[in-house]
């Protein structure tokens, strides 16, 4: 007897050895097991002139691919077409066929297995119809006409959906206050967490939404349901916002919508249109959807000095240009809304300086020029001092608060007149010659004074000669 028992439990664990499923044992305990891989449910649906959905289901997961042709083969190998193989494990199979020749029929088989095991299981051959070009969808087991999407918390223009969960018209749908829209083309799939066709949508404002990023504002937030349903293309989920729900300072074209991914707000890439007062991105799925701006950098106060010419200095012509330095502002084109951080500049010429809050900075025709360039130059300038100013004004044209401007004198010379010119007139053969006598030098010429000093050393040189050959008076003559 005891060894019939242990054959008979060699036998079974022989047995469920060959299975992928769990099965349950008496007592409660699990027993993990494999019978054979197999498919059912097999469907075909979302018929287009191009396009279809097939759909089954395994007694395990498995993965996903369907080979199909315009006529049917014994072999799947021969089959024309066959989709990539979907390598995740599910039990709910989805597989979209596109690229199809419109009114024609299709024989296909779904083929699932499980990865690195011997389990593999393809069905028998089926088969689907497109529709005509511009035609509705049809088929084996496709879905027909089903019934308009409800919206819970939504009103609107809501799609039409097939039995399959797919729009046969298009839908615009809305919360009451009209701040967040959802725009569903013909052709999407709504389905549910479980992959089935999800009959209704709900939103409802989230009155205590977790908290926006750090350096951000969370303008709104709302809960989109049920959570998990899934879009297939996507659709357009729009907010709706005004001037007033803004912070001060902050940017519109910095807005953007952010999902909640249980932990926090995931950026989504979305369209600003500051016109409208809308911000809109497309979704693949319902969960919180909030609407986020980063918060107003601060705003410094803007400075501005002039860099030349200094005050005094002198110009030989009337041409003076005049260059400042605009700190903490950026100069931008004409046009343009206030924004903080930008402005423009005017400059001026021989005139007060406008000031006054809120209203224009610009003077009397001909004696300022508006431009966002921190150079300009006069031109033409009379002889004389003048008064350069400058002053950043908002886009608006209208002064800062306190204002910001500053002024320089130059001096223009006046043109120096040169004495007129003397010319003398070129005798001609019909004008008289006059000559003029010499007027006698009253000056000794220079040689004079070597011949009078020549004169005198001879004279010297004879008296001398002259004295040593005259006999002395006293001399006495003897003979002897």
């Amino acid at each position: 007897m005891k060894q019939s028992r242990v054959i008979l439990g060699v036998f079974v664990a022989g047995l469920l050895s060959a299975c992928p499923v769990a099965v349950a044992a008496q007592g409660g305990t699990d027993i993990t097991g494999t019978i054979p891989l197999e498919t059912s449910n097999i469907n075909s649906s979302g018929l287009t002139a191009s396009g279809a959905v097939i759909t089954w289901e395994t007694n395990g997961g498995a993965t996903s691919q369907v080979y199909y042709d315009t006529s049917s083969h014994a072999d799947i190998n021969d089959y024309a077409h066959s989709t990539e193989i979907d390598l995740t494990l599910v039990s709910a199979h989805s597989v979209t066929l596109s690229g199809l020749t419109a009114g024609t029929t299709y024989h296909y088989r779904v083929k699932s297995e499980i990865p690195d095991t011997v389990f593999s299981t393809i069905s028998d051959d089926g088969t689907f119809a497109t529709s005509a070009s511009g035609g509705g969808g049809g088929g084996g087991g496709g879905g027909g006409f089903g019934s308009q999407l409800i919206g819970i918390g939504l009103s609107g223009t809501s799609p039409f959906m097939d039995g399959n969960g797919r729009a046969i018209t298009a839908g615009e749908i809305k919360t009451a206050d009209g701040k967040v829209s959802l725009s569903v083309p013909v052709g999407v799939y709504i389905w549910n967490a479980a992959g089935a066709a999800q009959p209704f949508l709900s939103a409802q404002p989230l009155a205590n939404p977790p908290p926006a990023p750090p350096e951000n504002s969370l303008v709104m937030a709302i809960e989109m349901g049920p959570n998990g349903v899934t879009f297939n293309p996507a659709v357009t989920l729009t907010f709706n916002y005004k001037d007033s729900d803004l912070p001060s300072g902050a940017r519109e074209a910095d807005l953007y919508i952010a999902w909640w991914d249980g932990t926090q707000w995931v950026k989504l890439l979305g369209t600003v249109n500051a016109s409208a007062n809308t911000v809109s991105v497309q979704v693949t799925h319902f969960t919180s959807y909030a609407l986020l701006i980063p918060a107003a950098p601060p705003v410094l106060t803007p400075t501005l000095k002039i860099a030349g010419p200094l005050t005094g200095t002198s110009f030989d012509s009337g041409d003076v240009t005049i260059s400042i330095n605009a700190g903490n502002i950026n100069l931008v084109g004409d046009n343009r809304p206030n924004a903080p951080g930008e402005g423009r500049v005017v400059y001026y010429l021989d005139v007060p300086i406008p000031t006054t809050p809120g209203a224009s900075a610009f003077s009397a025709a001909g004696t300022y020029k508006e431009s966002e360039s921190t150079t300009n130059g006069w031109t033409g300038l009379a002889p004389g001092i003048h008064i350069l100013g400058v002053q950043l004004v908002q886009n608006d044209h209208t002064p800062f608060s306190p204002p910001l401007f500053a002024t320089v004198s130059v001096t223009i010379k006046a043109a120096v007149i040169a004495p007129p010119t003397t010319t003398v007139p070129i005798p001609t053969s019909e004008s008289p010659i006059i000559t003029t006598p010499p007027t006698p030098d009253q000056t000794k010429p220079g040689w004079l004074i070597p011949i009078l000093f020549f004169v005198a050393a001879a004279g010297v040189a004879v008296f001398i000669f002259w004295r040593s050959r005259r006999p002395e008076a006293k001399l006495k003559y003897t003979n002897r």
